[in-house]
């Protein structure tokens, strides 16, 4: 994965998916009719995966949400020109990061951007550099601070999506476990914050190098964020 100058605008999306079963923050059901808010401001971070590798999933998510007349737009400090549409454009993801990469800024560029809502996606490289001893702590500190930005923002956080290279896919495995817990530990003490298993959802199939989403695992991801949505603000 390649590296990418920081620049000081950030959108927040994290690998897993998070919209509360028995108040567990674990969404299940497919709602039948989707109650997010028009318009609603989304602020994706993450590391390459977020900020689209051979696709991306914020031009499929944005249609899914236009189908059902619902207006939405992407705010961050990167802008992907490249991207189907200007309200897709901006974004927070960058390559070859870790979660403690993001640590910095969190506070400033939440506060800056004020979204509605965060779509949180990372770990990936935390896993393929075979260091996941501090990244639930590394979590737990940048959730600390996007909150900081904007007290009542409501967070969606991933799990890491499989990554095919043994050793680090049980790494993954052990990390997921980790991201659920502290998303579980936040909601419990009241935050607005939800676990989002995009893990389950993407197969081997769906990636085309063994770690970057190919067009049918971008698709499984705006799908699983759009649900976890729909399904949160359908309570």
């Amino acid at each position: 994965m390649q590296s990418r100058s920081f620049r000081p605008i950030i959108i927040f999306l994290i690998g897993a998916i998070a919209v509360g079963l028995s108040g567990y923050g674990v969404w299940t059901a497919r709602p039948s009719v989707c109650a997010v808010p028009s318009p609603l401001k989304i602020m994706a971070v993450g590391d390459s995966i977020t900020a689209g590798f051979q696709g991306n999933y914020r031009d499929l998510l944005l249609n899914k949400f236009a189908a059902v007349r619902i207006d939405i737009n992407f705010v961050g400090p990167i802008i992907d020109t490249t991207a189907a549409s200007p309200a897709t454009q901006a974004h927070l993801g960058l390559s070859d990061r870790r979660i403690n990469d993001f640590l910095p800024r969190m506070r400033e560029v939440t506060a800056q951007y004020q979204p509605d809502v965060v779509l949180f996606m990372m770990g990936t490289n935390d896993a393929l550099h075979y260091d996941i001893e501090h990244s639930a702590k590394d979590l737990q500190m940048v959730i600390d601070r996007i909150y900081e930005g904007k007290p009542n923002i409501i967070l969606f956080v991933a799990s890491v999506p499989s990554i095919n290279k043994n050793l680090v896919h049980q790494l993954v495995k052990t990390l997921n476990k980790s991201i659920s817990d502290v998303v579980l530990a936040r909601r419990r003490a009241g935050a607005q914050i939800y676990f989002v298993d995009q893990y389950s959802v993407l197969t081997l199939d769906d990636l085309f190098d063994g770690i970057h989403p190919n067009a049918n695992g971008y698709e499984k991801i705006a799908n699983t964020w759009y649900q976890a949505m729909c399904s949160t603000f359908g309570r």
